[in-house]
């Protein structure tokens, strides 16, 4: 799922099935297989909250399961009825700052607060802002009579599980400068505060404060935890198919996996802005890359623009279509590109898409020529490195690492 400001996908919806925590910065992953399923490709994840300073024993923390692992947005959102085993949490309405517009169709309005997160057994050293949502409560929109929670839509895209983890590859979803803030115009604001106004309280746009702000939960992990992540996601077999369920693993930090995982000489996919990287679908010399590409593992299909559509055949009524994509690396020639990345195409509603599983096939599209969102699908059977940008105000002497990918086959399930 992406931002707001480059999203093209919308929100997933995902369910109940709880991810077991692992150890060293490891935390299990679950996708459901069953095409029938609400969950439906969805990787989930479980995630650990604590008001206070986690102690040695994790009193006074909770786990909340079935969190999507969103690769295409920033921040961390959480169901307040899976929060309600921790002392402390307010009501709806007695929050001071909120947030509007995670994503593109669900312009729901809800409250932030401050908490510790843990991912496996790594947590965060200080509180870091989460997102609430899911109240009946839920302070009103600006302009909007009503509460925020069910009304405003994010509460019913997300109706069937307990949050998101927005883990794309920018630290923070506004300060993209030393000098950047969010924007403050109402009609784009992306954070609120309550202020006094005529006699009672209003939320008027304004910037979060840094402890408020929906930042990747990745980025304030301790050191060596906090460079990025991997996700990998393991290729159903026929076991699997079966069960109805894949596997997977989202393993914290990029530099400590890196030579294990990937190779000292794997090539690194320059990220090209906050979210986005270049590719191509044809690796002919002196044709350079012309698609934008968004990983995001929180799109349950892959979103392909409309040209790439398998066209009707005589012979076949519902071909399918396999699309090589080639990631552009700096100093290299375009025939000597990344890849091929293969994506299988077809019609959703063609018999083509009955006789291949459904969790390899692109089957949505639209009418840009320049966009992909390379959903689920794109991710089974691959490990995929997500370095983090660096933040510009953190860095001195040089010029900030823009972030990258890495990709590399995933072991195929036993």
């Amino acid at each position: 799922m992406t931002l707001r400001p480059y999203a093209i996908a919308a929100l997933a919806i995902l369910g109940c099935a709880h991810s077991a925590l692992a150890a060293d910065g490891e935390v299990a992953v679950r996708v459901d297989l069953n095409p029938a399923h609400a969950l439906f490709n969805r990787p989930r994840v479980t995630v650990s909250v604590c008001l206070q300073q986690p102690e040695a024993d994790r009193k006074g923390c909770i786990e909340v399961p079935d969190v999507l692992v969103d690769t295409g947005s920033t921040g961390l959102l959480l169901r307040r009825s899976a929060l309600t085993g921790l002392a402390g949490l307010k009501p709806a309405d007695e929050y001071d700052h909120a947030f509007r517009h995670r994503y593109v169709h669900a312009p729901a309005f809800g409250a932030l607060t401050q908490a510790w997160i843990g991912l496996g057994t790594v947590y965060t050293p200080a509180p870091i802002g989460i997102g609430l949502f899911g109240a009946d409560d839920e302070p009103a929109a600006p302009g909007s009579s009503s509460g925020g929670g069910e009304v405003e839509g994010l509460a019913i895209l997300l109706k069937p599980f307990n949050g998101v983890l927005g883990i794309a590859p920018q630290p923070s979803s506004c300060s993209a400068c030393p000098d950047c803030a969010c924007p403050t115009a109402a009609e784009v604001a992306q954070y609120f505060r309550r202020m006094p106004a005529g006699g009672g309280d209003a939320w008027q746009p304004s910037p979060a404060p840094s402890g408020y702000e929906l930042s990747n939960p990745v980025a304030a992990l301790p050191a060596d935890f906090n460079d990025g992540f991997v996700l990998r996601i393991e290729l159903p077999d026929s076991a699997a198919l079966q069960a109805g369920v894949a596997s997977g693993t989202l393993l914290l930090g990029v530099e400590r996996w890196r030579e294990q995982l990937f190779g000292a000489q794997a090539p690194r996919i320059p990220l090209h802005n906050p979210s986005w990287w270049f590719a191509a679908s044809s690796s002919e010399p002196g044709q350079p890359p012309t698609l934008l590409v968004l990983p995001d593992s929180g799109s349950a299909t892959v979103l392909a623009p409309e040209r790439y559509k398998a066209a009707p055949a005589d012979a076949n009524p519902a071909p399918l279509r396999q699309l090589p994509l080639f990631f552009g690396i700096p100093g290299e020639a375009p025939g000597e590109a990344y890849g091929p990345f293969k994506v299988d195409i077809a019609d959703a509603d063609c018999p083509a898409s009955e006789s291949r599983p459904l969790h390899t096939l692109a089957t949505r599209f639209h009418a840009g020529e320049h966009l992909m969102a390379l959903g689920m699908p794109f991710f089974y059977g691959r490990t995929i490195a997500f370095r983090l940008s660096e933040e510009p105000g953190a860095v001195s002497g040089r010029e900030p690492d823009a972030g990258y990918l890495m990709i590399a086959p995933a072991p195929e399930s036993a």
